[in-house]
């Protein structure tokens, strides 16, 4: 056939419009490619309306059929690249996936070989459109399944229709069209998910390409200066779906129409002498539109992986990814695709051995992992609360100099509180960006063998009065004596750490004071946010112990999604987001800088505050207290987020 190079710019349009569907963005408080989805749709009419003229030119020509070489052409185009990226992707999920979610991936991979996931997705009741669904690294072959089932049927019908029908070519062929968006309006309404994965419900997208490669062929189609103008109403049609569709969108429906007509229109009526025709012509177009079979296979997991080990990803991030799936398309496109088209390459000569090779390896490996235990972590993670994760008491010995007192390049820091002061020592000392630039120590007595508090009030008084006696201390007071006084000469920095209580919070007057006295002493005050606290059962089990309690089984990570919304409901609801709401104000008022736990703790965008780490540690060991392991998390997103940035100083 001639080459179109437009045909591959719509490609491009397609493939973009599908990534940043997938890679969410959201920019001042809106996705704005909620309609991003339609570009699967694009495809499928690019797909009828190639393979349609390519199976009508043989057999206007010809008068037969080669089905094997039909069949060889397409598994050439769609199984090295599919193979590829699943063989990538199995030791990224063998490390992180829970053992549940490694038997569904495993399970999707297989069902990919044999272009069947679609009907297994909608069979483990996958919602496309949820989060979680984010999270399936192959959920995106479900449209593969959908194409490879129309490239089963479509030729040996068409066939039959050409021997025996062939006046009726056409007229049959908008009949299975009318009759496959009939079927998809009226089962749309009945049973949304259904109707997303069936074949059916798709077929007349691609039979809409179908109609266009019959007309093509045998009619001239109509071309004058009124229709010049048909390309660019295609591509508003494109855009304006993109744009306007969203997650309440009925899909597909009659509404998929829009789209649909669009790249009709484009398909039928552009040409390199038209605007739309030069536009997608062009280089870059062209380039991401011959990429775009790669790109599309190699997006969806990069960000799922991404999504599973990091909540929070930035627009920056998402940007950076998507750069990344690009080069490595062009790589893949260049080594992988273009060589085993070829007949005549190396590496294409014992084609099908590579693939029956291929999928025994693939399934083998997806085997064992259906059926490995060892990879199940064990639930006295989870419902251990014996502060088995809590650091030694040696942890907490901070060797620094007072010595070093009157030297300038020196930014030492004094945490004053009580166990929550304890919990941020450990996660700051955790902190590589952190322990680099400052020496760190915390109010305590001179030895450390059993619980204390020295609460801000306490602070209050020892600058007041010299005094360091504290009435809430668990300990001899006299052991605060020798440390605190060289503790305060030495710093630099006052941190006030604590979980904050509503008296202390509204104690104006008592804050006002510390910070007026720091401020004179030429210290820089800073305060920061009470902890997030998980809810509880009156026995003292937060939700993940009462699910894994239940379920006896470590969540999936999309029922860990699910616990992330949950703790998140739970701090918007309680008293704490309205303490540390408060403190704010004060802080801001003050001219004190404020640290947010929640930067760190919580990604707020996405409404969901982290209750595991990577290795299915519990964040905290009992309602709000750091683990050790929760501490090493908190600090690699510090890092990250350069949340200890202070007064320039880092």
């Amino acid at each position: 056939m001639d080459y179109r190079k437009e045909i591959d710019g719509l490609r491009a349009i397609a493939v973009v419009s599908v990534i940043f569907y997938h890679a969410k963005f959201v920019i001042f408080g809106n996705d704005w490619f909620e309609g991003g989805f339609i570009g699967v749709d694009i495809f499928f009419v690019i797909s009828g309306y190639l393979i349609t003229k390519i199976i009508l030119k043989e057999l206007f020509d010809k008068g037969s059929f080669n089905f094997l070489n039909f069949y060889e052409r397409r598994a050439r185009r769609i199984l090295p690249m599919l193979f590829t990226v699943m063989l990538v992707s199995l030791p990224f999920a063998w490390q992180i996936l829970f053992h549940t979610n490694l038997v569904e991936y495993a399970k999707s991979i297989l069902s990919s070989i044999f272009f069947s996931s679609n009907f297994f997705f909608y069979f483990i009741t996958t919602e496309y459109a949820a989060e979680n669904s984010l999270l399936k690294p192959f959920l995106h072959t479900w449209s593969l399944g959908i194409e490879e089932q129309f490239y089963i049927i479509f030729p040996i019908l068409l066939f039959f229709i050409f021997r025996y029908l062939k006046s009726y070519m056409l007229f049959l062929i908008l009949i299975m069209l009318f009759l496959s968006i009939q079927f998809s309006d009226l089962i749309g309404s009945k049973n949304a998910e259904l109707n997303f994965y069936f074949p059916i419900s798709r077929f007349w997208e691609l039979l809409v390409g179908s109609s266009l490669a019959y007309l093509e062929i045998n009619s001239k189609i109509l071309r004058n200066r009124l229709t010049r103008i048909f390309p660019i109403i295609g591509m508003i049609l494109i855009i304006f779906s993109i744009l306007f569709f969203n997650l309440h969108t009925p899909h597909p429906g009659y509404l998929t129409i829009i789209p649909i007509a669009g790249a009709a229109l484009v398909i039928s009526y552009s040409s390199p002498k038209d605007l739309v025709g030069k536009f997608l012509g062009s280089n870059i177009f062209v380039r991401t539109g011959l990429i775009s079979y790669s790109a599309y296979l190699w997006h969806f997991p990069i960000f799922a992986f991404i999504r599973l080990t990091d909540s929070s990803i930035s627009n920056l991030e998402k940007i950076i990814y998507i750069i990344f799936i690009f080069i490595l398309s062009n790589i893949s496109y260049k080594y992988v695709e273009q060589p085993f088209r070829n007949r005549n390459k190396v590496l294409s000569k014992n084609f099908w051995r590579t693939v029956v090779s291929s999928i025994i390896v693939i399934s083998s490996i997806c085997v064992y992992f259906i059926n490995s235990e060892k990879y199940e972590k064990p639930l006295s993670r989870l419902l251990d609360r014996s502060g088995i994760y809590a650091p030694s008491k040696d942890y907490f010995e901070t060797n620094f100099d007072y010595s070093v007192q009157g030297d300038q390049s020196y930014r030492n820091i004094l945490i004053v509180g009580n166990s929550h002061a304890d919990d941020l020592l450990m996660l700051l000392s955790y902190s590589k960006s952190v322990s680099d630039n400052f020496n760190i120590t915390l109010t305590s007595p001179i030895t450390r063998n059993d619980d204390y508090n020295y609460q801000t009030s306490c602070f209050n008084n020892f600058l007041k009065t010299g005094s360091t006696f504290c009435e809430e201390s668990e300990k001899d007071n006299d052991e605060f004596t020798e440390n605190l006084t060289k503790q305060y000469e030495w710093a630099h920095y006052i941190i006030l750490a604590s979980n904050w209580l509503p008296a202390d919070v509204n104690d104006y007057k008592q804050l006002q004071e510390i910070v007026n006295k720091v401020r004179l002493d030429g210290k820089v005050p800073i305060f920061v946010s009470s902890t997030i606290e998980f809810q509880q059962t009156p026995t003292g089990d937060t939700d993940i112990e009462v699910f894994a309690k239940v379920n006896k089984r470590y969540p999936t990570s999309y029922e860990l999604i699910n616990l992330e919304k949950l703790a998140y409901r739970d701090l918007e609801n309680n008293q704490i987001h309205l303490i540390n709401k408060n403190l704010s104000v004060i802080a801001k008022h003050m001219k004190v800088k404020f640290l947010d736990k929640r930067d760190y703790q919580c990604a707020l965008e996405a409404e969901r505050c982290s209750v595991l780490d990577d290795d299915g540690y519990k964040l905290v060991y009992d309602h709000a207290h750091y683990s050790k392991e929760g501490a090493i998390f908190y600090a690699k997103i510090i890092d990250k987020i350069k949340w200890f940035s202070i007064n320039g100083a880092q």
